[in-house]
């Protein structure tokens, strides 16, 4: 008889621990369920805005998002001033954005708040081109060199200037700007990729005047990407 007793107890143990194992689903981040299509303007994406642009977003318990802030902004040709445009463009990517729905982050099996960031990609990079194929018994002649972070390479480097807004919000540190650099040496385009967003707009102006040396490889002049980056103090 207590051998009986034993079993059931034993058995109700362990069927309250399973059952208690197979309700509690794991922790989990918050999945995109519906993401309306964004794209930008044919008449944007012709002038060169274009590259991946990344954003903050918070999302609620319910899987709707509260707020999208874009940190890095697109790259665009140094030849044209593009600003308010490329402001533009990240203010309709944010309100897009905004439109999506989210499964919700789950933590001990409830839904909770969460931030996270998202990449995405626009203009000419949002579009899968295929590249016209070679003759695969000639090597292929390097169009495009990487530079690393090129700021000592420069024969010009201009200072930016401190944006007064960041200025009053305190905003300081160090911003990098992927730069591409003409057979000629002047840039072509160029994209914050870090740092505070209300010192990179300031950042990449700054890129934009930089000057370099041209560079050739086995006697042809190539284009080259490199990195400047920028410290602000205040």
């Amino acid at each position: 008889m207590k051998y009986l007793s034993f079993s059931l107890l034993f058995l109700v143990t362990i069927c309250i621990v399973t059952g208690s194992a197979q309700t509690t689903p794991p922790d989990s981040d918050p999945v995109i369920i519906s993401a309306p299509a964004f794209a930008i303007s044919a008449d944007d994406e012709a002038a060169g805005i274009d590259g991946t642009v990344k954003l903050a977003v918070e999302i609620s318990k319910s899987g709707t998002v509260g707020q999208a802030s874009v940190y890095i902004g697109p790259s665009w040709p140094c030849s044209v001033n593009l600003d308010k445009r490329v402001t533009a463009v990240m203010r309709d990517l944010e309100k897009s954005v905004r439109q999506y729905k989210f499964s919700p982050a789950l933590s001990n099996g409830k839904p909770v708040d969460s931030r996270i960031g998202l990449s995405i990609k626009i203009g000419r990079s949002a579009k899968a081109e295929v590249g016209a194929k070679g003759d695969p018994g000639v090597p292929a002649k390097p169009k495009l060199i990487s530079g690393g972070i090129v700021n000592g390479k420069a024969k010009f480097l201009p200072k930016p200037e401190y944006p007064n807004a960041a200025k009053s919000s305190r905003a300081s540190g160090a911003v990098s700007v992927q730069i591409l650099i003409g057979e000629d040496g002047n840039i072509i385009n160029a994209q914050a990729i870090s740092g505070m967003p209300e010192l990179q707009f300031a950042a990449r102006a700054a890129a934009c005047g930089a000057k370099f040396s041209p560079t050739t490889l086995a006697g042809e002049p190539v284009k080259v990407s490199g990195v400047l980056i920028y410290n602000f103090v205040l």
